[in-house]
């Protein structure tokens, strides 16, 4: 079950209720109602919230107001699919792109590879929800670029994630494979995996940013090198 919460004992009552009971392990993941590249979190397994856990729960509060539960559950397949509103009843879709994330549910980079179709039960609900975004978004008077990010997990497919009304990395990973003409991984932080590169340079001289283009084949073995949890992650 996902909820809402303003408080550290709303969260334990949540807890005690079932809310974590749809994870298989009965993990959970409480964060800010408005978040991005799995920053301002907590992340535990079980209903007890210890003293450290709900130290860390109440800063994320006093900042938020409020943070949304959700049961964590273990992802097989990370997709987001772009758009852009152009007018209240016309939007842009873009074909679908895959999120490379750790374990911890950080994304490490995008693999814009258009050869690589979903399943087509999965390509179907995305291009639903996303549509029905892309609709909601020009009926309430947004104009631009959105994405929608949805997953996959052992028991079924969630199409819509996330809804991110904004210039996103996604849309930006599409613009650059578009440029160089090949799949592409793009990729934020973190070591590059081999045969990327460089694209910007953080001031301590580490990749900021980093691509990694060629063929489908290629490009497997670097997005396996990216699923240990990164910094941002602990």
């Amino acid at each position: 079950a996902i909820a809402a919460v303003a408080s550290v004992d709303e969260l334990r009552a949540h807890l005690a209720a079932g809310g974590a009971a749809a994870s298989p392990t009965g993990a959970w993941v409480a964060k800010a109602p408005l978040t991005a590249a799995g920053r301002d979190r907590v992340r535990r397994t079980g209903p007890d919230v210890d003293a450290a856990t709900a130290t860390r729960l109440g800063r994320l509060l006093a900042v938020h107001g409020a943070l949304v539960v959700e049961p964590w559950m273990a992802r097989t397949l990370d997709v987001g699919q772009a758009g852009v509103v152009l007018a209240a009843d016309r939007a842009l879709l873009l074909p679908p792109h895959r999120g490379v994330c750790d374990g911890a549910g950080v994304v490490r980079a995008l693999l814009v590879d258009d050869a690589a179709a979903l399943p087509p039960a999965h390509a179907r609900a995305l291009a639903a929800a996303t549509a029905a975004v892309a609709a909601r978004l020009g009926a309430l008077g947004y104009r631009g670029p959105f994405v929608v990010d949805a997953f996959a997990h052992a028991d079924g497919f969630h199409p819509l994630g996330e809804i991110n009304p904004r210039l996103t990395f996604g849309l930006v990973a599409r613009a650059w494979a578009e440029h160089v003409g090949q799949p592409l991984l793009l990729g934020l932080g973190g070591p590059p995996p081999p045969g990327a590169r460089p694209l910007v340079h953080a001031p301590d001289g580490s990749a900021a940013a980093w691509c990694h283009a060629g063929s489908s084949s290629s490009l497997s073995s670097a997005v396996a090198s990216l699923s240990k949890p990164s910094l941002a992650s602990r």
